[in-house]
């Protein structure tokens, strides 16, 4: 790197750099300024040059001012301090990071731009690939409250920034949640410009997945079919999944100690057994791994959830919040706007009197209401 790298490498580090450890900082911090061994070289000067010097200058001093003194008859002087620094030391760097970044240099978006250009350009300056920047997880930063609002404001200046998307010199990839893509256009992102990549799991790839896995822990000698006889217990399985292999094998995983309690003699998944684990799924699932949030206020996912519960319907309209929760109208369309927020429910293209219709979109919800449960525990 050449100097200006340095510095500009210096900079982001004392700004941006967090941790626990004072040692690590200064560590990394005098490997972009070396300012280690310049303190070194200047304690040098002031103690072995600086101060030599100062004491001959001072001794010299004396003496010719006490020749004159005397001379002219004059009285000695009341300070009798005789070394007088006439030459003054090289200041030493202190390294002082501070607690906070600047908020006035975060509130400045085309500074931040031009750190993070010059942060790609001193990346490839020493010898790696061209970075990329990659943003996982943003549905689940506490801070957002899980809120789709929330999330497509927090990204929307970005997203419509296309000078830093298309910077030759960086790379960006968001991983989002789908449920904000219509928000997103909403607010004017351009998808045809930056074309998103799909790559939600669908069910046809959860049953790829199980059926690889039984073939893998059986030694291909176990198929879906032999385990699962009936087709709506494994259809069922699937949809509860969510499209999400996590939830598919820890599902299964509820099933199979269903299975070995009952019947554990038996070489296939009973239906029974299935109901039970999925009951069981469903009723103790832990909604604030997805939606982290406030708890215990309007927002609180739990809150929404056992709303949906209480009405006990798979299609709700603004008059069931009205009936059953004793609130205004709107009120009860506040609630269906924090419902549409967390994705639980889409607006139908159909409507009752021009009244309009939501469907349930989670399955674990709409499971939860088929097995007559009214609430969940917080």
């Amino acid at each position: 790197m050449d100097t200006y790298q340095k510095e500009k490498l210096a900079f982001i580090i004392k700004e941006f750099f967090k941790t626990l450890s004072r040692s690590e900082y200064e560590k990394f911090y005098n490997r972009a300024t070396n300012f280690k061994t310049k303190n070194f070289v200047k304690n040098i000067y002031n103690k072995l040059i600086n101060k030599p010097i100062n004491l001959v200058l001072s001794g010299s001093l004396e003496v010719v001012s006490d020749g004159v003194r005397n001379s002219l008859g004059l009285p000695p002087p009341e300070t009798k301090s005789f070394y007088k620094s006439y030459l003054p030391e090289i200041p030493t760097e202190k390294l002082e990071k501070d607690q906070e970044i600047n908020n006035k240099l975060l509130s400045d978006s085309k500074a931040l731009k031009s750190i993070i250009s010059d942060l790609a350009e001193i990346i490839t300056q020493c010898g790696f690939n061209k970075p990329v920047i990659f943003f996982d997880k943003i549905d689940e930063y506490p801070k957002l409250g899980s809120n789709i609002r929330n999330i497509s404001t927090f990204l929307v200046d970005v997203l419509k920034d296309t000078s830093l998307l298309l910077n030759p010199g960086i790379s960006f990839v968001f991983s989002i949640w789908d449920a904000i893509k219509p928000e997103l256009s909403s607010q004017g992102i351009r998808f045809d410009k930056i074309k998103p990549l799909d790559i939600t799991w669908n069910d046809e790839h959860l049953q790829e997945i199980l059926d690889k896995r039984l073939k893998y822990f059986s030694g291909s000698k176990v198929q879906r079919k032999d385990v699962i006889k009936d087709l709506n217990d494994y259809s069922e399985i699937i949809s509860l999944s969510n499209k999400s292999p996590r939830y598919l094998f820890r599902l299964l995983s509820i099933i199979y100690d269903q299975q070995n309690t009952n019947n554990s003699n038996s070489k296939i998944f009973e239906t029974k057994n299935i109901q039970r684990g999925q009951r069981i799924f469903a009723e103790t699932f832990d909604f604030y791994a997805i939606f982290p949030g406030n708890r215990g206020n309007k927002q609180d996912i739990i809150t929404n959830v056992n709303r949906l519960l209480r009405i006990g319907k798979k299609q709700i309209m603004t008059k069931d919040f009205v009936e059953i929760f004793k609130v205004s109208n709107p009120t009860a369309i506040n609630y269906i706007k924090i419902h549409k927020d967390y994705g639980l429910i889409s607006e139908d293209s159909e409507t009752v009197n021009g009244a309009k219709i939501f469907n349930i979109n989670n399955p674990i919800i709409v499971n939860l209401i088929e097995n007559g449960v009214k609430e969940m525990k917080k």
